[in-house]
């Protein structure tokens, strides 16, 4: 089982480009290693997590997070960023109310971007 209660579980689709880029990009920023990353292609996840299915964590990013709950979108990338140390002198301007704002319209755009990626490319749709 996946379960560690300091770490964030990360949900990733290992054959989009985009995603696998991201996961790397948030590797090196995660200098204390908090974020734990797991491909949605692994079957054993959906057991160990029911609250998460397939279908679901290809449309949008997935985690769940310290406390065992599962959150998406940019309320994922929101705990992510917390949980980043480099990240902290940030945290006021992405928790204010115009940077809350900013982050779901700058993950729309870009979850869009990546589901049209993935709608075009072979290997992704598998």
């Amino acid at each position: 089982m996946y379960y560690c209660k300091t770490m964030i579980k990360v949900f990733y689709d290992q054959n989009c480009k985009i995603c696998r880029n991201i996961k790397y990009s948030l590797s090196l920023l995660d200098t204390d290693r908090q974020l734990i990353f797991h491909p949605i292609q692994n079957d054993q996840i959906y057991s160990d997590f029911p609250d998460l299915n397939y279908w679901d964590c290809r449309r949008t990013i997935h985690i769940i997070d310290q406390q065992g709950q599962v959150k998406s979108s940019e309320d994922a990338v929101e705990e992510i960023l917390n949980a980043i140390n480099l990240t902290k002198k940030a945290k006021p301007v992405y928790q204010s109310q115009l940077g809350k704002f900013g982050l779901k319209l700058f993950y729309k755009y870009l979850n869009e971007y990546r589901l049209k990626k993935v709608s075009d490319c072979e290997e992704c749709r598998n």
